[in-house]
């Protein structure tokens, strides 16, 4: 169904969830279906956005976590690449630095 539809939003039961997850390939779907599902009862929302500019949006519109599949990407590839001995990679600037968490 259509995650910006309220009536399918509520028949899959949103009030009861902890977290709604909107993962389409429409950045400004998954935004606006994060602020729906929230005011819709879910606790949690977690939206992909590919789009750096809709970062700043993020509090404003009361969206818990959004994720930028090439970072997501990035750093489990790194961690890869090294062997295993990183348990958390975090790139900063655009790709300028890295945390590394060993």
């Amino acid at each position: 169904g259509d995650g910006l539809d309220r009536q399918v939003l509520r028949e899959a039961g949103v009030e009861d969830a902890e977290l709604a997850i909107c993962l389409t390939n429409g950045d400004k779907v998954n935004l606006l279906s994060s602020v729906m599902a929230k005011r819709e009862g879910a606790q949690r929302t977690l939206a992909l956005v590919n789009d750096e500019a809709f970062r700043p949006v993020k509090a404003a519109l009361d969206i818990d976590v959004m994720i930028d599949p090439r970072t997501v990407t990035i750093s489990t590839l790194l961690q890869h690449i090294r062997r295993g001995r990183i348990t958390g990679l975090q790139t900063l600037g655009g790709g300028e630095a890295e945390a590394l968490e060993g």
